[in-house]
């Protein structure tokens, strides 16, 4: 059984790496941060742990919109990032679709 520890943030990740997210990038990865990795059904987000570096992010749009925002910077990390995805699919009611298909364009 692997243990993992850790929660980066966005600065976090930022400082360690020595790069920095475009504004709308950080901003959308601010708001999905997700404190803890164990998404709850219907939750959002992603998590990174610092031991092992570990990225995981929820199963739906939003999560592919961060995976694919830290896609985009592999080779500004340090590191590999290994990562999963969660097993829980978002849910999100109608407002809320509509509002997370206009933040992913």
């Amino acid at each position: 059984m692997e243990i993992m520890l850790g929660n980066k943030s966005v600065a976090g990740i930022e400082q360690e790496h020595g790069f920095t997210f475009a504004d709308d990038e950080r901003e959308f990865l601010k708001k999905y941060w997700h404190p803890v990795a164990d998404f709850k059904d219907g939750e959002c987000g992603w998590h990174m742990f610092d031991m092992p570096p570990f990225l995981v992010v929820s199963n739906g749009e939003i999560g592919r919109k961060c995976l694919n925002i830290f896609m985009k910077h592999t080779a500004d990390f340090k590191f590999m990032i290994r990562g999963g995805c969660g097993n829980n699919k978002e849910q999100a009611d109608e407002q809320g679709e509509a509002k997370i298909k206009e933040e992913m364009k």
